[in-house]
């Protein structure tokens, strides 16, 4: 059973990045940005499709601890789980390079269980970071008119996305 549900989840991530490889190369096409958001120790980081991408969109990383934007355990104490952001987007890295744990020594709880799943979601903080961010990268890029996406990149991802039948229940980790 776990042999069969690691062989469908690596068979939807081979269909998801082929079609953000497809997306992706429309994005660079018209001069859009992009950002990639995964934990820090996410295994893959190293995939090589993911590696061939971070190239091709010519993105930068920034590293960030979740403590440092107020992740907190349901106790109440800090977590510090830490972040990446790869992106074409300056102002996210100008920002979230800020955003490095200063705390003091065995402040934080592991990240585990209950409090793993919630870490899962961004903070408020870290949204308020995101959406300022965003509004002045568009502020500044706001002057340039961007191409249309054309209708050749949709029917190429909906094409490659017909190999996966959602039937198979990919999320569903019950016995």
């Amino acid at each position: 059973r776990y042999l069969q549900l690691q062989q469908d989840h690596e068979l939807l991530f081979d269909l998801l990045m082929t079609s953000l490889e497809i997306i992706a190369k429309a994005l660079k096409q018209v001069g859009g940005d992009y950002v990639h958001e995964w934990g820090a120790r996410n295994r893959l980081w190293n995939n090589v499709r993911v590696q061939e991408l971070i190239k091709f969109m010519d993105l930068r990383r920034v590293c960030f601890d979740g403590c440092s934007l107020g992740l907190r355990a349901a106790s109440g104490q800090y977590i510090r789980k830490p972040w990446v952001f790869y992106t074409t987007v300056p102002q996210l890295i100008t920002r979230f390079q800020m955003a490095t744990c200063d705390c003091p020594p065995k402040t934080h709880v592991r990240c585990k269980g209950k409090d793993a799943e919630l870490s899962a979601y961004y903070t408020w903080k870290m949204t308020d970071w995101i959406n300022r961010s965003f509004r002045e990268r568009i502020s500044e890029v706001s002057q340039v008119i961007l191409p249309t996406v054309t209708p050749e990149y949709e029917k190429l991802v909906k094409n490659k996305s017909r190999g996966w039948s959602s039937d198979r229940m990919l999320y569903s980790h019950s016995a």
